[in-house]
């Protein structure tokens, strides 16, 4: 008999393996918790049925662009076939008897009939590039937008899950329809946006800097510190802080490198002439600081909190109407860099613990 190369598990934590057994006891029974990640298969089977189907609706929309674009790129290059086919039939007529041309003139009206149709061509290509570039746009925001929504699934953090959201009614204003709509909403969006950029870019208070360099120096100045003990203690010359650094090796081989040991003058000028250094530092800092448009960390995460909740919660009315649109028939897609959670109706909120039924 050919062993099984493959180790059994045990059922070695008193769990019952009768399935009847299993909902006596209020066990769920079903892979080991370890190997849910090796079967997980379609990020469709970790989201609510509503979201599983914004998925698959958003999966077959992307097919569809796919095929669209492939349809394009054949009847493409079918139309420049036949493009040449008349350049070349246009050169025969052109062409001089003895190069088994027909040596017509240009205003013949095989030529002129000839150059027609290649003229007619021509424009019907320049109509076809434009829409397979159209086409073709279309196409990778759809397949943005779907990898997108896949990779936040996959990166879900553990101990969450991942339910609907509540319904979100956007309401239009008087007179708008619904594409006004979604260009407002996502005017106000990137709005939202400039002020996380503006966050961002916030100076910091001159008080932290000014804390910073004091710590700096204080640090600089204690490494700088001579060992005037080795005099006292040993008789010994008063050592003084050095630095290694590296020098190239010149007439050798380029892969070699050497160090040497130099002095720490800026450690000494620290410990000699720290106030001094301190107070220059503070200058600069004040002619360069905005404390007024300054903000702590603390003043960052909450005003970055705050406005990344209002711009998730104006992207959700923004893809429920541009779900709506769509189901209306309006060409019109979501944008690649909608947050997901807006996009599929959904959000994170902490996972039940296993002991809890």
């Amino acid at each position: 008999m050919a062993r099984n190369p493959f180790p059994q598990i045990r059922n070695e934590g008193g769990f019952p393996t009768d399935p009847a057994a299993s909902a006596d006891a209020g066990v769920v029974t079903g892979p080991l918790p370890g190997m849910m990640t090796m079967q997980f298969g379609d990020e469709a089977d970790l989201l609510p049925p509503p979201a599983a189907e914004r998925l698959r609706e958003l999966r077959q929309l992307g097919d569809d662009a796919h095929l669209l674009v492939r349809s394009a790129h054949e009847e493409t290059q079918d139309l420049r076939t036949e493009i040449q086919g008349h350049r070349n039939r246009l050169h025969r007529l052109r062409g001089a008897r003895g190069a088994d041309g027909f040596d017509l003139d240009d205003d013949d009206v095989r030529v002129t009939s000839e150059q027609a149709r290649l003229d007619q061509k021509m424009v019907e290509l320049k109509r076809r590039s434009e829409l397979g570039e159209l086409r073709g746009e279309r196409w990778r925001i759809l397949r943005t937008t779907i990898k997108n929504a896949e990779d936040w699934v996959r990166s879900k953090p553990g101990g969450t899950e991942i339910v609907m959201h509540e319904p979100v009614e956007p309401q239009l204003k008087k007179g708008e329809d619904i594409l006004a709509a979604i260009e407002r909403i996502r005017r106000r969006g990137r709005e939202l946006e400039a002020d996380l950029a503006r966050i961002a870019a916030s100076p910091w208070p001159s008080a932290i800097a000014k804390q910073k360099m004091r710590e700096r120096i204080g640090q600089l100045a204690e490494s700088g510190r001579p060992w005037v003990e080795q005099a006292i203690e040993n008789d010994a010359e008063i050592p003084f802080q050095t630095q290694t650094h590296p020098v190239r090796i010149l007439n050798g081989d380029p892969s070699l490198i050497g160090f040497t040991e130099l002095p720490d003058t800026l450690a000494l000028l620290a410990w000699l002439h720290g106030d001094a250094l301190i107070a220059a530092l503070d200058r600069e800092i004040d002619e360069v600081a905005d404390d007024p448009n300054a903000l702590t960390a603390a003043q960052r995460q909450k005003a970055e909190g705050e406005v990344r909740a209002d711009l998730l919660s104006v992207q959700r009315q923004e893809a429920e109407l541009v779900w709506k649109a769509q189901a209306d028939g309006a060409a019109v897609t979501h944008r690649p860099d909608i947050d997901p959670r807006a996009l599929l109706g959904v959000k994170l909120i902490a996972a039940p613990h296993p002991n809890q039924w």
